[in-house]
């Protein structure tokens, strides 16, 4: 929710403000373009893959037959599940309300806390659903600068959380940023800093929209 009676900060004398709010515009922007380029992407790259199986099959030998329609299975089966992602749940509007980067032996990764998972490593946008996702227990248990050690799937996980915030997100747009440093938001003059820092970001109290 933006703040029209609050009174900012103005942002032109804000650097962390700029910062903050520019990374994640940054993220929120390769998340939405990644999101409306992957049924393109992926139709484009399964058509042309199956021509060239099929072609492939054309001047097979017998006996190379089960190794080309085995790999023809396997194309339809990702096309498939590529299809439910796609179709899959992800509301490109307000694909998420959570945002933290995790430190981890000497790299770092943003994990996007959503509504439904969405992970495309290549293009860097992780999103994972909140109520069952297991990265997601980070995100309620620890707050920005904390060490955590987490299992999953029998595999224990050390790092810092390095960031922790809740954005909102509406029509697309960045709406309001809920950080330690502190609340940002966007009303019709820009980008403000509140000057009653609001809590920190929690769980959601309702579905899509994290408590603040």
């Amino acid at each position: 929710m933006t703040d029209p009676d609050s009174k900012g900060t103005s942002p032109a004398a804000d650097k962390e403000l700029r910062t903050i709010v520019a990374e994640e515009e940054k993220i929120l922007k390769r998340c939405v373009e990644n999101l409306a380029a992957v049924p393109e992407v992926y139709r484009t790259d399964y058509d042309r893959e199956m021509v060239e199986l099929r072609d492939l099959i054309g001047d097979a030998r017998n006996e190379d037959l089960p190794a080309l329609m085995a790999e023809m299975e396997r194309l339809r089966g990702v096309a498939t599940r590529r299809a439910e992602v796609v179709t899959g749940m992800v509301d490109a509007s307000s694909p998420y309300f959570g945002h933290m980067r995790l430190a981890e032996g000497g790299r770092s990764r943003d994990v996007l806390i959503g509504n439904s998972t969405y992970v495309d490593t290549e293009r860097g946008v992780r999103i994972v659903d909140w109520r069952d996702a297991p990265v997601s227990r980070i995100y309620y248990r620890y707050q920005e600068g904390d060490e955590y050690e987490e299992e999953f799937g029998g595999k224990t996980l050390e790092g810092t959380v390095a960031i922790r915030r809740a954005v909102v997100i509406r029509g697309g747009a960045l709406k309001r940023v809920v950080a330690p440093q502190g609340v940002f938001y966007q009303n019709k003059e820009g980008w403000q800093r509140a000057t009653v820092h609001g809590e920190a970001p929690g769980r959601p109290a309702q579905r899509g929209a994290p408590a603040h």
